[in-house]
């Protein structure tokens, strides 16, 4: 198989978009973190400490 990694334009962005949320969720369960009631991740800036 081969793979392919190149930067999206604003025509595909929508598949980042899409894909940003899973990907958050995937790695909720290395940091401990738990998404919303929604499924999703909540992003926490560094100003909301």
């Amino acid at each position: 198989m081969k793979i392919d990694v190149r930067l999206t334009d604003k025509s595909e962005a929508y598949i980042i978009k899409n894909l940003y949320p899973l990907y958050l969720y995937d790695l909720s369960g290395h940091y401990g973190r738990t998404p919303m009631f929604t499924g999703y991740m909540r992003i926490v800036t560094i100003f909301e400490h």
